[in-house]
């Protein structure tokens, strides 16, 4: 939703393509929620370093 707020305030200053929301927004907010995903579960997956 943050992403969408972004693109339509930098539309209303510049005025963007069409294409930004029929693809392009889509495509980047997917894309947000992969990179998201894929840092959680990578989080999960690695372990402290033990202390000596």
């Amino acid at each position: 939703m943050t992403l969408s707020v972004t693109v339509n305030v930098i539309d209303h200053v510049i005025g963007l393509a069409p294409r930004t929301y029929t693809f392009s927004l889509p495509v980047v907010s997917r894309l947000s929620e992969i990179v998201g995903l894929g840092s959680l579960l990578y989080s999960l997956l690695i372990t402290p370093a033990e202390a000596d």
